[in-house]
């Protein structure tokens, strides 16, 4: 591990509408699978798309593996 990085983020905010969630979710699996390869015990950020969206979070966008976070955007104005 590195001391001064605490996460690595695979993709920020995707913007894509036409990939499916499934396609998304295997590119986030395979950039934390490489992540890990260099860095076991470093976080790995992912998120649904488009955007990050809350509404698109689900089981789709959760990934077996271990170091994880899982984050999205929710704007009050858009709720």
């Amino acid at each position: 591990s590195y001391q001064r990085i605490a996460g690595y983020e695979i993709l920020s905010e995707p913007r894509t509408r036409e990939t499916a969630p499934e396609h998304v979710s295997a590119l986030m699996r395979d950039g934390c699978d490489a992540v890990h390869a260099h860095d076991p015990r470093a976080l790995c950020v992912v998120g649904p798309a488009p955007y990050y969206k809350v509404f698109n979070f689900d089981e789709r966008i959760l990934l077996d593996r271990e170091n994880v976070l899982y984050t999205f955007d929710f704007f009050v104005p858009w709720a």
